[in-house]
């Protein structure tokens, strides 16, 4: 199993006349990233997308997450309680940039720990919006998941 971690850096976040807030998020492993290290996106769509299948793992099926800025997708699944499939692919012609099988509880982990970051970084910036109130419920729907994960493990 991958160690695949979501990264950000809150500290460039930009926001867009058309209220899409712009800032470098991708994935990493081992010596790799996807679609490449600090990776500039409307990086809460990407958060937000990412939450929506956590929350409901595990699951059998797939979701796709498009980065709007190039060729770019990763597609989720299948995932179990305690793996996920991750597929890193062109959404161009599908060709795969590599297929991983990743700790659910270590991509949870950092896709809080970025959302949260993220989050935060919008409220100093006194942001607000339907993409801050998108991502404030992706934040508390990861804790709430989260949680839930840790009760059920006791």
């Amino acid at each position: 199993m991958s160690l695949v971690q979501l990264n950000v850096v809150e500290g460039r976040l930009r926001k867009a006349a058309s209220g899409a807030i712009w800032f470098p998020i991708w994935l990493s492993w081992d010596e790799d990233s996807f679609p490449g290290k600090e990776w500039e996106d409307i990086g809460i769509d990407i958060i937000s997308a990412i939450t929506a299948y956590i929350i409901q793992a595990p699951s059998r099926r797939r979701q796709a997450v498009q980065f709007s800025d190039g060729p770019y997708r990763i597609v989720l699944g299948p995932a179990d309680n305690v793996k996920v499939f991750i597929r890193m692919e062109n959404s161009t012609d599908g060709a795969a940039y590599a297929e991983l099988c990743a700790g659910l509880s270590s991509f949870l982990s950092s896709t809080i720990l970025c959302a949260a970051r993220v989050l935060d970084r919008c409220i100093e910036n006194d942001w607000s919006g339907q993409r801050v109130d998108d991502l404030r419920q992706a934040v508390e729907a990861l804790y709430h998941y989260e949680n839930n994960r840790k009760d059920s493990e006791m």
